[in-house]
Order: structure tokens, then C-alpha cells, then sequence
């Protein structure tokens, strides 16, 4: 008997310059039908709707570009955030061994 593969988990913070984001998985139903995720930059929160995990997973990833944006103050419009988003998504997609030496170069540096 196959077993279901089980959902990966969403992260529950966030670290960013020493600053610790609280991330929530919560209902579709419970934001605009317009957007899967919002981050509030106040309460340093990020809101990821309830969707398939690499759905998830791309929605969170639009929301640190939101972060980013803020605090590098770049400017970016939507339309530039959405397309960074799927962009990189994309490229983790079809190169799963450069996320994979992206993140253990990052951990790496981390301890030295």
C-alpha cells in the first residue's frame, strides 16, 4: 500500500537582521481572493494561505521579496516582485542541486 506524501511543514519564523518574523499558515478564506499571502511589516508578520505546498512555498517567497523591498528600499512595483518570484521558483524548480548548494554554502558561512 502507497503511503501519501506527507505536506512539508511551513516554517513558523522567520530570521532577518537580527529580527524574527512570525509566519502563519492560515485559511484561504480568511484574506482578500486577490492575494495568497501579505506581510505586515509592524508586527513583523507574514500570512501565507492554506494552498498546495509548492504553492506555499512560492507565496512565501514573494513575501520576503516584500521584506526585502522594504528594507533595501529598492522600489520594486508587484508586477517586479511577482516576477522575481517566479523567476526564482523556476530556477529551483529545474535546479534542485543549486538550492541545495545554496543553502549548505549559506550554513557553512554561518559557522565560520
Amino acid at each position: 500500500m502507497s503511503k501519501e506524501p506527507t505536506k512539508p511543514a511551513l516554517p513558523k519564523t522567520l530570521k532577518f537582521m537580527g529580527e524574527q518574523w512570525k509566519i502563519y499558515q492560515i485559511p484561504e478564506t480568511t484574506i482578500p481572493l486577490s492575494l495568497l499571502g501579505r506581510i505586515d511589516f509592524q508586527e513583523r508578520r507574514i500570512d501565507v494561505a492554506e494552498q498546495l505546498p509548492s504553492e506555499e512555498a512560492s507565496t512565501l517567497l514573494h513575501e520576503i521579496f516584500h521584506l526585502l523591498d522594504n528594507v533595501y528600499v529598492l522600489g520594486m512595483e508587484e508586477q517586479d516582485i511577482l516576477r522575481l518570484e517566479r523567476g526564482l521558483w523556476r530556477i529551483f524548480q529545474e535546479n534542485p542541486e543549486m538550492l541545495a548548494y545554496l543553502l549548505k554554502a549559506a550554513c557553512e558561512y554561518e559557522r565560520s
